[in-house]
C-alpha cells in the first residue's frame, strides 16, 4: 500500500494513479492471509488433517522479492510444503514497457534460484491480460523451465481470466503448443474469472469444469 499509494516511497511502484489504487486496497487486504499468518496455519492443518503433505503456497514474485529483502521467506512458508513463484506481478499495468518488464519469468527464476523455492509458476492468464503471446516467453526461456517450471496458470483468450470455450481458438492452439513443449510433470491451474463462472448455476459450474478439464486431458 505505501509502495503505490505514497509518491516519495522507495521504490514506487510504476504505472498510472489507477494501477497503483488497483494494488493499494485489495493487495493489502489480500496480503492479510498472510500477514496474520491464517494462509501459513491453514497449511499445516490440512497435513495434519489429512495425514498428508502439506500443500504449497503460491506468491507473485514481487511479493518474494521485497520477502528477501526483509529476510521474510521463512516465515511466509511457515508450515507450508514449499512456496511456488509466479511470474507475473500481482495487478494490471497500463503502458506496455512496464507490462514486459514486470512479467519476465527470468524474475521468478531468479526469486526461486536464490531463495531454494519449490518453483515457478507461467502466468498465461496475464499474458493474454497484457494482449502478449505466451508462446514467446515459454520458448525465450524453455532450458530454465525445464528445471524451474511446476504450474501453469490457464484462462480463455476473450477476456481478463476468461472461460475457456469450443470456439476459443487461440487457446486450444496454445493447448496444442504447451502439450509439445513444456515438460510432461508441470501441473495445469484453470485460474479462471469468479464473475463470469457466478453466472452459472453451480451444476452448471460442475458440468463445465468436468467438460473442460476431459478436453485438456486429451493434451
Amino acid at each position: 500500500c505505501w509502495n503505490s499509494a505514497i509518491p516519495f516511497a522507495t521504490p514506487y511502484e510504476p504505472g498510472s494513479p489507477s494501477d497503483r489504487w488497483q494494488i493499494a486496497v485489495p493487495v493489502s487486504y489480500m496480503s492479510m492471509t498472510c500477514a496474520n499468518g491464517f494462509a501459513q496455519k491453514l497449511a499445516g492443518e490440512i497435513s495434519d488433517e489429512l495425514d498428508m503433505p502439506a500443500p504449497s503456497l503460491n506468491a507473485h514474485v514481487n511479493i518474494i522479492e521485497h520477502a528477501e529483502r526483509r529476510r521474510k521467506i521463512k516465515f511466509i512458508q511457515g508450515r507450508a510444503r514449499g512456496i511456488q513463484v509466479e511470474n507475473d506481478l500481482d495487478y494490471p499495468r497500463s503502458r506496455p514497457e512496464h507490462i514486459r518488464d514486470e512479467r519476465d519469468p527470468k524474475r521468478a527464476i531468479q526469486a526461486v534460484v536464490s531463495n531454494g523455492l519449490e518453483g515457478v509458476i507461467y502466468g498465461v492468464d496475464h499474458a493474454y491480460r497484457a494482449n502478449l503471446d505466451p508462446r514467446h516467453s515459454l520458448l525465450e526461456n524453455r532450458e530454465e523451465f525445464k528445471t524451474h517450471l511446476r504450474t501453469v496458470h490457464l484462462s480463455g483468450s476473450k477476456t481478463d481470466h476468461g472461460l475457456i470455450s469450443d470456439d476459443d481458438h487461440e487457446f486450444w492452439d496454445l493447448a496444442d503448443f504447451i502439450s509439445k513443449n513444456v515438460e510432461r510433470d508441470v501441473v495445469f491451474c484453470l485460474d479462471l474469472n469468479p464473475k463470469e463462472m457466478g453466472m452459472m448455476s453451480s451444476d452448471a459450474q460442475i458440468d463445465y469444469l468436468e467438460g473442460l478439464i476431459g478436453k485438456l486431458e486429451k493434451y
